[in-house]
């Protein structure tokens, strides 16, 4: 059946490769998630949400059984710095940043896969 529907999309070979593709990304992915330094980031982001929950349960306390709506006001986001190569923003004191080229990269190769697939 899904050999069915696979092939029927897209030729067998194209599928295998992107599978293929897929099953190294994933490994890559899991080899890094074992350097120090994705365990050191994976601390920061322990302690960003941490400081989250704390902060929405004193919010939850402090409006004492209403219905929380929203977010504190502490919580909001700050752009840094825009350019082609990196974009900086910080959320609650830590700062963010991603690759501006490799995301429109992935952006684009989502959307290649999108119309390839109607």
């Amino acid at each position: 059946m899904v050999t069915i529907c696979v092939s029927s999309i897209c030729p067998i070979r194209d599928f295998q490769t992107l599978c293929g593709c897929v099953l190294l990304y994933i490994g890559l992915r899991l080899l890094y998630e074992m350097t120090p330094r994705s365990q050191r980031s994976k601390r920061e982001m322990k302690v960003l949400e941490d400081k989250f929950n704390q902060q929405m349960k004193k919010h939850k306390e402090h409006r004492s059984g209403k219905i929380a709506a929203g977010i504190p006001a502490e919580a909001v986001v700050k752009t840094i710095s825009v350019s082609l190569r990196k974009v900086e923003y910080e959320f609650w004191g830590q700062r963010f940043s991603f690759n501006t080229i490799g995301m429109l990269l992935m952006a684009f190769i989502v959307g290649i896969i999108g119309v390839r697939t109607e």
